[in-house]
């Protein structure tokens, strides 16, 4: 689990990153991180193309430990 951590960190989602012509967020920033193990699993067919969270951290947080 991670805090702050987007769909596009991950490198498994490089494709929609150049479909979407997606921005970095800082000029200058790596386009992704190396997430050797989720592009694993993302390769084996468990990928998550639609998620919801809330706009805030803590309910988001909440809901997880629920």
């Amino acid at each position: 689990m991670a805090d702050d951590m987007g769909w596009e960190c991950v490198s498994a989602y490089r494709d929609l990153i150049a479909k979407y012509n997606y921005p970095k967020a800082n000029p200058g920033e790596k386009d992704h991180y190396a997430t050797p193990n989720i592009d694993k699993l993302a390769g084996g067919g468990m990928r998550f193309d639609h998620g919801y969270s809330q706009p805030i951290c803590t309910p988001s947080r909440v809901q997880i430990m629920t």
